[in-house]
């Protein structure tokens, strides 16, 4: 993961093409995957991301917003306009217990915007809406089935979008970019070498490239900048991996650099700069480098040093590093490498704290909840499971675990669905799952045959 000077990704683009809307219990997972991939591919969008809509000027700008998108889109998820108002506006000044995902389908109605639903597979319409969100839920949308958010996000592309790509603004960024450059703007050369190592519109993909364009913003002092030179260093590290293991060809530009014979070299070059950017920053701020300490941790664990591992963790968690919190909840919840006592309480915390913002904490946190011995809310396992899965970067032992689940309830059909799910994720364990349901239904089938043929 790369670091740029921004403390946050927000997903509020002024001017925007496409407004999402969603109901945040139930609507956020698939708001958040299908915002990130619009805006991944040029278009504007704006996805409130704000807890509290308190702020009149925050509500002037969500109107302005809705009632100058080209597309609309609304998120219908499972009690999504539960408790909703037969009359509610955007201009209320009060705002307490009020549903901000219909007010804000009446106002792209009221605006005549194009309205596009997002249904989820969860989703069922109440007996009581009232008739004008009936009529915006009957507008032709996409069907989210499980475990097929891509296919959905094409078909919403390619049939339902109004919005075009903004190709211009992605060409207009890079301009800017290297205009700040000129100007001696060092945090402009730590995002230039962020476009050069993922590649944009105009600027060709070279990691080597970006390696040294890093390398210039570091010698000014940016911390991002020593973060992101150790990143790739150890991918680096990992590509010297797989080619031994797999004749896979490292990147030999960068495998050139001084000193650099094998993939424990790149690891520590990796340490030293990450040590680099921690220490800068706290010369800055008085503060440790979250992400920087985080990796450092995730290095001193493979190398089986728990406790340094744990105390690194520990720091970035500080911050509210969302992978470290993790991490730190990981060690109570198993006690790993004895450095704390097991506390599964303290990590069930600690998890439920980011499972909206990481999907492998929604998974351990519904993990821990089935493995105790007491009876777990089953409907509170699917939430937190589906969290997990149907997300960004989906968990495959998610959909294992809801596999399971379904597969006690008796409903093979979605058991099997989820089987397979998890073992295309690479999930193994759920192809002997699926040769046991496959077997027991030909063995069902031949009982039944020789049973009629007795009948017979």
């Amino acid at each position: 993961m790369n670091i740029n000077t921004l403390d946050n990704i927000e997903f509020e683009d002024h001017n925007c093409d496409i407004f999402i809307s969603y109901k945040r219990d139930g609507g956020d997972d698939l708001s958040a995957f299908f915002a990130e991939e619009l805006k991944n591919m040029g278009y504007r969008v704006f996805l409130d991301v704000k807890q509290l809509k308190d702020d009149a000027s925050y509500v002037k700008r969500i109107t302005e917003e809705i009632e100058n998108c080209k597309d609309f889109i609304f998120v219908l998820s499972a009690d999504c306009f539960k408790g909703v108002k037969d009359e509610v506006r955007i201009d209320e000044d009060t705002i307490e217990n009020e549903d901000w995902l219909a007010k804000e389908i009446r106002l792209a109605l009221k605006s005549g915007r194009h309205m596009i639903p997002l249904i989820k597979h969860n989703y069922s319409r109440p007996d009581d809406l009232p008739p004008e969100l009936i009529r915006a839920t009957e507008a032709n949308g996409v069907t989210v089935p499980i475990g097929y958010f891509g296919e959905a996000f094409f078909r919403l592309v390619n049939v339902f979008l109004n919005s075009t790509k903004n190709y211009y603004a992605e060409m207009d960024s890079d301009t800017e970019t290297k205009r700040r450059i000129q100007e001696g703007e060092v945090s402009a050369k730590n995002e230039f070498a962020l476009k050069t190592e993922i590649g944009t519109f105009l600027i060709n993909k070279d990691k080597a490239k970006a390696l040294d364009i890093y390398l210039k913003a570091a010698e000014e002092g940016l911390p991002a900048a020593y973060y992101n030179i150790a990143d790739i260093l150890e991918k680096c590290a990992d590509d010297v991996y797989l080619s031994y293991s797999s004749g896979y060809a490292a990147d030999t530009k960068i495998k050139e650099l001084p000193g650099i014979k094998n993939a424990h070299d790149y690891i520590d070059a990796a340490v030293y700069y990450y040590n680099k950017a921690d220490a800068l920053y706290r010369e800055k701020k008085n503060i440790g480098y979250a992400p920087a300490l985080y990796r450092l941790g995730v290095i001193k664990e493979k190398e089986e040093a728990y406790k340094d591992a744990f105390k690194s963790y520990s720091e970035s968690a500080k911050q509210q590093y969302v992978p470290a919190v993790n991490a730190v909840a990981f060690y109570y919840a198993t006690g790993k490498g004895e450095v704390v006592t097991k506390d599964v309480e303290k990590a069930k915390s600690l998890f439920e704290s980011i499972s909206d913002e990481l999907p492998f904490a929604a998974y351990n946190y519904a993990k821990l909840m089935a493995d105790e011995k007491k009876t777990a809310d089953v409907s509170d396992l699917i939430k937190n499971y589906e969290k997990a899965y149907f997300s960004k970067e989906p968990v495959p032992q998610a959909a294992y675990e809801l596999a399971k689940i379904y597969q006690k309830q008796n409903d093979i059909i979605k058991a099997k669905h989820f089987y397979y799910l998890a073992l295309e994720g690479g999930y193994y364990p759920a192809d002997k799952e699926i040769k046991k349901i496959e077997q027991e239904y030909l063995s069902s089938y031949f009982r039944d045959e020789k049973d009629d043929d007795t009948d017979e």
